[in-house]
């Protein structure tokens, strides 16, 4: 069916988009981010209830760690084809997380002075950027963006591994280090007046 010309004068009458439309964009959303939340609860609660035993969580949150993610992230990057690698999306994604590791690490240090405000100030970095990428983003982007958004995930990782949080961690080293009080003698106070 062809449309009808408008009458001279009348604006076009706008369509509310289809209810299938909206439920084809939510229904994966939707169940990608139940399954993740549902994931995370069954260890939460696999935790609390002690269905594993404290040598057992241990030697499964090694195995996680050190390698069966690892060996994805490894997967992911060495499959991934090079010149499709959007390095614009990758280093604005980097750099929001500088932006808000770097506004954190200031509101920290305006709270406090000293070697323990910096450790403050580094950890609170780490936390605010310390995101779960793998367990919160993969599922959302492999249901909303085509697969090579997916792999930029991966990419993304070893940034925020590699480059903040060895700072954050530094941070908290020289606050942790250079705020311990002497082996032998009193205490000197801080020399900004406040508290450690």
């Amino acid at each position: 069916a062809t449309p009808r010309p408008l009458a001279p004068g009348r604006a076009p009458r706008l369509r509310r988009p289809r209810a299938g439309a909206m439920a084809s964009f939510t229904g994966p959303l939707l169940s990608a981010l139940v399954y993740t939340l549902l994931i995370i609860g069954t260890g939460y609660l696999m935790r609390e209830w002690r269905v594993l035993n404290d040598a057992e969580a241990g030697g499964l949150s090694r195995f996680c760690g050190l390698l069966a993610l690892p060996c994805a992230l490894f997967t992911a990057v060495a499959d991934i084809d090079r010149s499709s690698i959007d390095v614009r999306l990758l280093l604005g994604m980097f750099l929001a997380k500088v932006v808000i590791f770097a506004a954190t690490s200031a509101a920290a240090l305006l709270r406090g002075c000293g070697p323990h405000a910096i450790a403050r100030a580094g950890l609170f970095s780490i936390f605010t950027t310390k995101s779960n990428d793998i367990a919160f983003a993969l599922p959302i982007v492999t249901t909303m963006f085509p697969p090579l958004y997916t792999r930029m995930v991966y990419l993304f990782v070893p940034l925020q591994l590699a480059i903040l949080n060895p700072i954050g961690l530094m941070m908290l080293d020289y606050g942790t280090t250079a705020g311990a009080p002497p082996a032998v003698g009193p205490c000197a106070p801080p020399a900004c007046g406040c508290p450690g």
